[in-house]
Formats: C-alpha cells, structure tokens, sequence
C-alpha cells in the first residue's frame, strides 16, 4: 500500500513524462535508439539546474560540518550529559543550524532515483521497443550481451559515469 502510493507520488510522474517525451522523441528522429539517447540527454538537461542546487548545498553543508566538528570535538570532550546537550544546541543555535539539514546534501540522489525508476518503469513496459535493432544492439528490450554474452553497455555506461565524475570540477 505505501509502495503504490511512492509509486504513484514520485515515479509516475515521471514516467508518463518520459513516455510522451519518448514518443514525441520517436515522431521526430523514427528511430527507437536515437529517441533513447535524445531523451537520455533531455532528461540530464531538464535536471541539471536541481543538480546544480544539490551541488552547492552539498558543499554548503560540507562547509559547516568543517566549521562544526572541531567544536562539536571540544564540546563532548569537556562536557557530558544535559550540559553537553545545552552547549550543542547553542553551538547549533548560534550557526542557525540544525542536524536535520544534513539531509538536505542527499537531494541529488533523491532527484535521480524517482527518475531512473520512471524511465525504468516505462521502457519496461514499452512494447515498441522489443525486437527493435539499434547499431550493434539486436534488440533494445533485451540485455545486449555484446561481449561473449557478457553485458557491455551497463559495464560502458559506469566507465563513461565514472570518467566524467574525476574530470568534474568539485
């Protein structure tokens, strides 16, 4: 009951988007393969201004971890019990800071999974797809099996995800 309501909330949004999306992609290059890799990159495009955010907020809260450890350090060593209390929540008070804002450094995350789950969820059960060639790929539905029927792309795809994380700036 909570999983369809997840679902309905924060993946269907997104995946009856992708699905127009995909089609519209389709209408315009006729090519299943080519309207993945377009859709692909509208999705990077249309996120990157909130990942753009989460970056920062990243680093803001990276930033004040720096600021607060040392004196956080200080506090449980010198302090304990309802005085060590007192004097974080001041720490915290003074910084207009509280714990719960280190969440706020996972946004990143929580922006892709909901997506990746939508266009999962919608090529999954896309029938056009299915003994659909595209370039090397025999059939877009199925695992590609490219390297004595070891899987490739998947393998190609973290390579590509892990290059372009060491050659980012931050």
């Amino acid at each position: 009951m909570i999983a369809n309501f997840l679902y309905t909330i924060c993946v269907l949004p997104f995946e009856t988007v992708f699905r127009y999306l995909y089609a519209a992609l389709y209408y315009v290059s006729g090519s299943y393969g080519i309207s993945l890799i377009l859709m692909s990159l509208a999705s990077t495009a249309a996120i990157g201004p909130f990942m753009r955010y989460a970056s920062r907020a990243q680093l803001r809260e990276r930033h004040m971890q720096d600021i607060l450890r040392p004196q956080l350090d200080k506090i449980k060593a010198e302090s304990a019990g309802f005085q060590r209390h007192n004097r974080i929540n001041e720490l915290y008070r003074r910084y207009a800071y509280h714990p719960i804002y280190s969440i706020r450094s996972a946004f990143g995350v929580l922006i892709q999974v909901p997506l990746l789950l939508g266009a999962y969820y919608m090529l999954r059960g896309h029938e056009s797809i299915v003994s659909q060639a595209f370039g090397i790929i025999s059939d877009l539905s199925r695992p590609d099996a490219l390297f004595f029927g070891l899987n490739l792309l998947p393998v190609l795809m973290t390579v590509i995800n892990m290059s372009s994380a060491c050659v980012t700036p931050g």
